[in-house]
């Protein structure tokens, strides 16, 4: 029994899209959810969670923990470990998720 059919009634450009997407879901994610901001960070797990929720949402499967953070730093994304009080989590330094209904 076959589970993927070739679709006929997408374009190629459609099709092709799709693909892309699938391949490298932590850009097509940066580049649709995220912008800079300077002197705004975020905790690297609470944008993960997020990476995840955006794939989930548009049924795009997500990439490790760890995969993510490399492709994030490899699109020129940087994160380090920042004190908050006796907190000291990891952050991805001033960005920011455009639609705030991904924030948790």
């Amino acid at each position: 029994m076959l589970k993927h059919r070739i679709s006929y009634n997408k374009s190629v450009e459609e099709i092709s899209l799709k693909y892309l997407v699938r391949i490298n879901s932590v850009k097509f994610f940066a580049k649709e959810m995220l912008e800079e901001r300077i002197e705004n960070n975020i905790r690297k797990d609470i944008l993960y969670k997020n990476y995840k929720e955006f794939g989930y949402k548009n049924k795009i499967p997500h990439k490790s923990e760890y995969a993510f953070s490399q492709v994030m730093c490899k699109n020129g994304f940087s994160y380090g470990q920042l004190r908050n009080g006796k907190d000291r989590q990891y952050y991805w330094i001033n960005i920011k998720i455009k639609d705030k209904s991904f924030c948790s």
